[in-house]
């Protein structure tokens, strides 16, 4: 399946991510999901981690990440889990 063809078909769509790896790791009995997000429309700078961590019974988004993109998957999830570490 060649997403970005499906893509070009619907116009009112500015931007297309897909999730493409969910790792869960626990840290100081903290159960963190980092979510690596690639970017199909800035092929220049694709990958994008997202960070959330278990509340009692939900996932809680963290923003301290921001929107910040990487070069290569591996990067991406380097600079995820260097965040949750420190």
């Amino acid at each position: 399946m060649d997403l970005p063809e499906i893509f070009r078909d619907f116009k009112q769509i500015e931007r297309e991510y897909e999730l493409r790896r969910t790792l869960e790791v626990v840290v100081r009995d903290t159960t963190y999901r980092i979510e690596v997000l690639y970017c199909y429309s800035n092929e220049n700078s694709p990958w994008f981690p997202q960070v959330y961590s278990r509340t009692s019974s939900n996932w809680k988004h963290l923003p301290h990440l921001g929107w910040v993109s990487e070069r290569s998957e591996e990067l991406a999830i380097r600079l995820a889990l260097s965040f949750i570490t420190d």
